[in-house]
């Protein structure tokens, strides 16, 4: 059977093609060798997001007391938490695949991989079809990185997927890496127990985030237990002793488990695009402002195009590529995209790091307010944190928002819709915000640029 758009992969990228396509009138095949949903929904962003809410929620009870209430013998059952995350993934599985069949979207289960720019060859547990198309979005996403020198065995040292399936609230756990993942996966562990080490080979954990904001996490995480260990480098791992090399020498310590978090890899190796000449390279697929690959037809979205690793910019990324494929004239704007970590407390920005502004060359004023100001971080009992606003002297315009406290993950849409209308910071001072609410902070963040932020102390 031919189709008019083959889709490869059905995580946040594919799945929004494959549904998009068929909006606009394809025939629509999507072709997934693992669950549906891919790595965001069974191994990345859902899963760990929902063991997160768990631990939150874990913590919150820890808390009752200083709310006035008085909660005996509670414990956390992490069998039943594990549970509870795979009923949330299946539950979302279910819903994309309804929406497969609400399109009259074939699905089919396999490994797709090109005979020629318009067949591919799917090979299934049961048997190996072959599938037409006139166009293809190759959306395979990508796997976890890993080290030379330590490889994950499913025992000790752990993957990222690995980990997500343990029974067992490990007792110690060294993590290798502080970047996003490794940060996220250090603060859920702390707040269930684990005594957690990272271990990172740069100067900072969250080296990609603003410095300050990076800084202030540090704190509050090595206050919560956690040893962060930068300028740092595991070099091996015999049985439950790690061997790590810090600036002032080497040490060994015994943990329970190692989790390995270096990043992700764009997974394209078992596509055979060799077969039709698609250029590609260690990081990924390389694609122009449509979407498209170097052969006319194939586009490719998401992880496996490299740079972003974001599942919301893999989506609008399918988007444009079935419109494209679709012959709708399409690019992806990328002027505006948020970041959220989801730790404890939880970071988010938009535009520019302080210090990305300062070598491009722009003159700015800040404002920073904290939580421990706002009222209703006191009413909830999360003051830790602050929002911080740079904003272009010249144009009045702001140049990043960035967010550490609670809910920031939220709040920092206010910061992309005003970065994306182009609000100057005279007409955002005068916007009325609801009282109390979290979101003011970021209100009396862009008032302090002027220092005119009322809830704040005279210098």
């Amino acid at each position: 059977m031919e189709y008019d758009i083959a889709v490869i992969g059905s995580g946040p990228g594919g799945y929004v093609s494959a549904i998009m396509a068929s909006k606009l009138g394809a025939k629509v095949v999507v072709i997934e060798k693992g669950n549906v949903g891919g790595v965001c929904l069974n191994e990345g962003c859902i899963p760990t997001k929902t063991l997160i809410t768990s631990a939150e929620f874990f913590a919150k009870i820890n808390k009752a007391k200083e709310f006035g209430i008085n909660v005996e013998e509670f414990k956390i059952d992490f069998p039943t938490v594990i549970q509870r995350k795979d009923r949330v993934i299946k539950r979302l599985g279910l819903g994309i695949s309804s929406l497969f069949k609400s399109y009259n979207i074939e699905f089919i289960n396999g490994e797709a991989r090109f005979l020629n720019k318009n067949q591919l060859e799917v090979i299934g547990n049961l048997k190996t079809n072959k599938v037409e198309f006139k166009r293809c979005i190759i959306a395979t996403g990508s796997k976890s990185g890993s080290l030379s020198n330590i490889k994950p065995d499913g025992n000790v040292i752990l993957s990222t997927s690995d980990i997500l399936s343990i029974r067992q609230i490990p007792s110690s756990l060294l993590i290798i890496g502080g970047g996003v993942i490794g940060v996220e996966f250090a603060s859920l562990f702390n707040k269930l127990g684990s005594k957690v080490t990272v271990v990172e080979i740069l100067p900072r954990i969250l080296i990609n985030e603003d410095e300050e904001i990076s800084s202030v996490l540090t704190k509050i995480l090595k206050r919560r237990g956690i040893e962060i260990l930068t300028n740092s480098k595991v070099m091996e791992i015999k049985d439950n002793d790690v061997e790590i090399e810090k600036p002032e020498g080497r040490v060994k310590i015994q943990v329970e488990k190692v989790l390995v978090c270096v990043g992700r890899i764009p997974l394209c190796e078992d596509l055979r695009l060799e077969n039709i000449g698609i250029e590609f390279d260690k990081n990924g697929i390389k694609v122009n402002d449509k979407m498209e690959t170097n052969i006319k037809g194939v586009y490719a979205v998401g992880d496996v195009v490299g740079k972003y690793f974001l599942a919301y910019v893999s989506s609008a990324q399918g988007i444009v590529a079935a419109e494209n494929a679709c012959g709708i004239n399409s690019e992806v704007d990328y002027s505006i995209i948020p970041k959220a970590i989801f730790t404890s407390p939880q970071i988010a920005s938009v535009g520019l790091t302080e210090s990305e502004i300062e070598k491009k060359g722009y003159s700015v004023k800040i404002g920073r307010f904290p939580f421990s100001a706002n009222g209703m971080a006191v009413i909830l009992g999360e003051t830790e944190g602050m929002v911080k606003a740079i904003v272009d002297k010249k144009t009045e315009q702001i140049l990043g928002i960035h967010i550490i406290g609670p809910e920031a993950t939220e709040l920092i849409h206010i910061g992309v819709i005003a970065m994306k209308s182009k609000l100057k910071i005279k007409e955002f001072q005068r916007i009325l915000f609801s009282h109390p609410v979290l979101s003011e902070t970021i209100l009396n963040s862009i008032q302090d640029v002027d220092k005119k932020a009322v809830d704040l102390p005279k210098l």
